[in-house]
């Protein structure tokens, strides 16, 4: 986010991942700071688009985890040059490069 936020590069988060991250900081942290934090987010990177096209590409692609195969179809059609997740092992499908946020912020650092 940081990197994005300084323009060093662009940042994409998935247009349906904005509902997720306000669910889980309102119930964490309440309504408030959910608002202020989605806005700060949608300031700082790229919507990435989720639409027909997208949705129909996850679901031709068959992955067991059917949000991940639409982070990944969604990061495809914004020719994303990688993928940040938490979760790499869901992504061994992944037709573009899966780092680590640590793994990535080390690699774009030095």
């Amino acid at each position: 986010m940081q990197l994005s936020e300084k323009k060093s590069m662009e940042g994409f988060v998935a247009g349906h991942a904005f509902d997720t991250i306000f669910y889980i900081i309102e119930k964490n942290e309440g309504t408030a700071i959910a608002q202020q934090a989605v806005s700060l987010c949608y300031q700082t990177v790229r919507v990435g688009t989720v639409n027909h096209h997208v949705i129909g590409q996850a679901v031709a692609d068959g992955w067991k985890d059917f949000e991940d195969a639409v982070h990944h179809a969604c990061a495809v059609q914004e020719q994303c040059d990688v993928i940040i997740t938490h979760n790499q092992k869901n992504f061994s499908q992944s037709t573009i490069p899966v780092q680590s946020a640590d793994e990535f912020i080390s690699e774009h650092l030095q």
